[in-house]
């Protein structure tokens, strides 16, 4: 049986998106040694952001992110070059 699945997010803000996956993980396993409390900032979330700018399959890609298991993959489809999607293993 296959589980995978991808959800069309192209348009949306992608640095409110990291805010919202970080504000919304929690921490988990050896993560309880790296929390930080409190919300990701802007420049923060741009920072993360910026890592994949130039990255020609993945739009963003976190795993944890201050302790919180922020387990997230967006990556580009070949759709002109404007769809990016979610993909959940």
């Amino acid at each position: 049986m296959n589980y995978e699945m991808e959800i069309d997010i192209t348009g949306i803000n992608l640095i409110e998106f990291i805010k919202e996956i970080y504000r919304l993980s929690v921490p988990a396993g050896m993560g309880w040694l790296h929390f930080i409390e409190g919300e990701l900032t802007d420049k923060e979330a741009k920072e993360i952001l910026d890592i994949w700018k130039k990255d020609k399959q993945f739009a963003l890609d976190m795993d944890y992110i201050g302790g919180r298991a922020c387990k997230m993959i967006v990556f580009r489809k070949d759709r002109g070059g404007k769809g990016i999607f979610i993909h959940s293993p």
